[in-house]
């Protein structure tokens, strides 16, 4: 985190939310981890484990009464909460410590190769092999976290679910990961 410099950007996200923060730290957990079992360079693991620090900084501008809602989210709140990825972009652009790449993973990751997430539609070979192990890493966390709008699920479960998603993850990372649900599961 020093070496990075993004100390100060990850007290913004705990002042703001600690939920966020808390996934921020899982998300990073899983994503150094799954860029450990892939054999990654440690400069991109470095970077794999920064950008996943950050990578939902945008949420630090979004109210607290959408991130904490206990129900779903209407259409006007949901176009928000899907905005947190380009704010999140915005807000970093300038930090001279964070280089194209990593802001990039920030932007985009919930972006699909089928081309339907956000913010931009991108899809297939327009994401880095980067942005698509932190997607998996994000998809994975959000899942086996307690949010205020649902339970917890398994690991097992969650993987399954990532299964599902089919061609909108990268279906070989997606089979790389599953060594490590299986250390987390027991």
């Amino acid at each position: 985190i020093a070496e990075a410099g993004i100390a100060r950007w990850l007290k913004v996200i705990r002042d703001h939310h600690s939920q966020t923060y808390q996934h921020c730290l899982t998300v990073t957990a899983l994503a150094a981890a799954f860029g450990q079992l892939l054999g990654f360079s440690a400069a991109d693991k470095r970077k794999l484990a920064s950008a996943a620090l950050l990578h939902d900084f945008g949420k630090a501008l979004i109210p607290i009464d959408i991130l904490e809602k206990p129900a779903p989210l209407s259409r006007e709140e949901g176009a928000i909460m899907r905005k947190h990825a380009e704010l999140g972009f915005d807000a970093l652009r300038g930090t001279p410590d964070l280089d194209a790449e990593m802001l990039d993973l920030v932007v985009h990751h919930h972006e699909y190769l089928d081309g339907s997430g956000y913010p931009h539609g991108i899809g297939g070979g327009e994401i880095s092999d980067l942005v698509r192990v932190i997607t998996i890493a994000d998809v994975y966390g959000a899942l086996i976290e307690r949010r205020p709008y649902k339970a917890a699920i398994s690991g097992e479960r969650a993987y399954q679910l990532l299964n599902d998603m089919g061609q909108k993850l990268d279906v070989d990372l997606v089979r790389a990961f599953s060594p490590l649900t299986r250390t987390l599961t027991g």
